[in-house]
C-alpha cells in the first residue's frame, strides 16, 4: 500500500464522527411528501425509525473497468431527473479507481458509532433490508465486453480491506455481504464469503447464504 493514500482513508475513517470525508459529500436530507411512493417501493417501514445494523453490503458501479466513474455521476443516476428518481442515492459510501473513499450520505443527526441504522441514515441499495443495512460500492464490476469480472485496482482492494475491518471493529456483529446474496444479480461481480476469507476475516462476520446460487469467485 502506498503510504499516501493510506494516510487519507485512515483520516476519513477517524473523522467519521465530525464530519463524513472524501472531495464529494452529500447531506441527508428528510424525504418531502412527495416522496413516499418511493419510500414505499423500496419496503420501508412506516413508524421505523431505528434498525439494528445487521449487513455491510458491498456493491460494484457495474462500470467497464478502467472508466473513472465520479462519486457525483452515482449520485445522478440514483436521485436525477434523468436516473431512477429515488429519494436518495443507493450507498453511503464509495471507492474510486484511486482508492479514494467518499461519502454519499450522511446524516448529521445520527450517531455513526452506534450499532444501528437510523431512518436518516438509510441508503437505498438492496430492497426489503435497507433498515438493516449500510452499503459501500466499489467503481468498476464489468469488463471491457460489459461481462462481470471484480476490477478492484490495487489502491481499491486496499481501501476496501480497511473499511471492512474498521467496521468490523466498531460492530463485532455484523455481517458482511453481497448484492448477489439479496438479489439475482452480479454485483459486486465476486462472491463475498470468498473474497473475506482471503482477507481473513472471522467466518461469524461473513453472511454465507447464496440463494441465486452465484458461482463467480
Amino acid at each position: 500500500m502506498e503510504q499516501k493514500w493510506l494516510n487519507k482513508v485512515l483520516l476519513y475513517l477517524g473523522q467519521i464522527l465530525k464530519k463524513r470525508g472524501g472531495e464529494f459529500t452529500q447531506k441527508a436530507k428528510p424525504p418531502k411528501q412527495k416522496d413516499q411512493i418511493t419510500i414505499k417501493s423500496q419496503e420501508i417501514e412506516e413508524g421505523i425509525n431505528m434498525s439494528k445494523y445487521k449487513y455491510l453490503i458491498i456493491h460494484c458501479s457495474a462500470t467497464k473497468e478502467g472508466v473513472n466513474i465520479k462519486p457525483e455521476q452515482i449520485v445522478d443516476w440514483h436521485t436525477g431527473k434523468n436516473g431512477r428518481g429515488w429519494s436518495r442515492v443507493g450507498y453511503s459510501d464509495v471507492i474510486t479507481l484511486d482508492g479514494a473513499l467518499h461519502n454519499l450520505h450522511y446524516s448529521e443527526n445520527s450517531n455513526p458509532y452506534d450499532d444501528y441504522i437510523e431512518y436518516d441514515e438509510m441508503t437505498w441499495g438492496v430492497k426489503g433490508i435497507n433498515k438493516y443495512s449500510k452499503h459501500v460500492c466499489y467503481i468498476g464490476g464489468l469488463d471491457s465486453d460489459g461481462n462481470p469480472k471484480n476490477t478492484m485496482t490495487n489502491e481499491q482492494k486496499g481501501t476496501l480491506e480497511i473499511y471492512l475491518k474498521h467496521e468490523l471493529l466498531r460492530h463485532p456483529d455484523l455481517l458482511v455481504a453481497g448484492h448477489n446474496q439479496f438479489s439475482k444479480k452480479a454485483c459486486p461481480s465476486f462472491f463475498v464469503p470468498n473474497y473475506c476469507k482471503s482477507l481473513g476475516i472471522d467466518i461469524k462476520n461473513v453472511y454465507t447464504d447464496n440463494p441465486n446460487e452465484y458461482n463467480g469467485f
